[in-house]
Order: structure tokens, then sequence, then C-alpha cells
């Protein structure tokens, strides 16, 4: 896994701030727990983390680099489906990747 350094992550949503000047250090190794109450900015962090969601300010560090392609990923506590096709729902998964839509359709049905 990857060192991550987080420095002065902001997040806003509606003119309040989720996440205002985060700061937080991971080694790399081992297991890290997230706890806070409901609203306290959990989900906003790990979307951002993962490229679900362009920070407002900040930086994020992987180890002096961008987010690594492999090796973070998000699994949702509840499973989200479009009402669309099976490759819909598989193109869905490679937004992350910031491909340009002919690539996510080609890499879907590549594994369909």
């Amino acid at each position: 896994m990857f060192p991550l350094r987080v420095r002065g992550l902001r997040w806003e949503a509606g003119g309040r701030p989720i996440l205002d000047g985060l700061d937080l250090d991971l080694e790399g190794e081992g297991i890290t727990i997230l706890l806070g109450p409901n609203g306290a900015g959990k989900s906003v962090l790990l979307r951002t983390l993962c490229g679900l969601l362009e920070p407002q300010a900040g930086e994020i560090d992987w180890g002096g680099g961008p987010r690594p392609e492999d090796g973070v990923a998000m699994v949702f506590q509840q499973p989200r489906m479009l009402r669309d096709s099976v490759c819909g729902n598989v193109e869905l998964a490679l937004l992350p990747l910031r491909l340009p839509a002919a690539g996510r359709r080609r890499r879907a049905l590549g594994v369909l």
C-alpha cells in the first residue's frame, strides 16, 4: 500500500463545509478505521480519496504522486445500480479512471 498525506482538504455542499481544512497522515500499512457521527464527512472523505469527488481545496499526496490507479477502492454501503443496461453499470465503475466515454464502453464490453 501507499503512504497517504492529506493537507487542508476542503469540500462543501450548499455553502456548508463538510470537510474544512482536514489534515491526515497514514503510513500505508495495516488497517485504518474511520469513525464519526452521521454528517461528519466520512463518505465525502472516502469519495474524495478514491477520486469520485474533486477536493475544492487542499492536497492529497499518495507517497509522492497522484492517486494510484490500482490499490484504492471503495465499496458502497448500499449498492446502487442504474436503470440502464448491464454494460452501463459496468461503465459506471470505470469513471474514476477518467477514460473517454468510448474507452469506458470498450473496456466494459471487453469484460462482459
